[in-house]
């Protein structure tokens, strides 16, 4: 794993930590984390400590994914090393699907039920990072009382049933920085310890 990646984790893991419980070295990277979550992690980012408080309190799955796009670069399979927002529309096999499928199989997603975070960038700052949200985290989100109607997000269906009814997988896209500054984790984890018994 390059550098990149590993400082774009570490960047990302002080950030939540500091969004969920005000101290940077709460949460970390998780050793080899891309193939962590096959072991039964929380995703990339994970607790430091061996402790229930935090992991508690713990309430998401966080994927956080680093593709810095190299002007003509191309990867290991000779494929363009690029991707675009836009192609979402055209491409069943884009890096973002593909990630979102990734954290959805998880472990922290299937048995723990967490709430789903893709957190990824072009670039290993922090500054143009992206975080996805599914449908239902959303819900989950707004259950807690939390709105999420004044932050600007980018909505995308992942494809469409013919049966009106049928509910579809809705993925929206918020700039990471302004989703951390203008959700209050604080009613979402205590929604958390409600709904697995956790108590207060």
């Amino acid at each position: 794993m390059s550098q990149k990646w590993k400082a774009f984790e570490n960047t990302i893991a002080k950030e939540l930590s500091m969004w969920l419980f005000g101290q940077e070295k709460i949460l970390r990277r998780a050793p080899c984390s891309g193939g962590w979550l096959s072991r039964g992690a929380d995703g990339d980012i994970i607790v430091a400590h061996d402790s229930d408080v935090y992991e508690k309190d713990y309430f998401c799955a966080v994927e956080a994914k680093c593709r810095v796009v190299r002007s003509g670069g191309k990867r290991s399979d000779g494929s363009k090393d690029e991707w675009h927002f836009e192609q979402l529309l055209t491409s069943k096999k884009h890096p973002i699907l593909e990630w979102w499928q990734q954290l959805c199989s998880s472990k922290p997603v299937q048995v723990d039920k967490k709430i789903r975070f893709l957190v990824f960038s072009k670039t290993s700052g922090i500054a143009k990072a992206y975080i996805a949200v599914g449908r239902t985290d959303c819900e989950f989100i707004q259950e807690a009382g939390v709105s999420l109607h004044a932050i600007p997000r980018i909505s995308f269906e992942v494809g469409r049933s013919e049966d009106p009814q049928v509910l579809t997988e809705t993925l929206s896209f918020f700039s990471f920085t302004e989703f951390l500054k203008r959700v209050d984790p604080k009613p979402l984890q205590k929604l958390w310890r409600e709904k697995n018994g956790f108590g207060s």
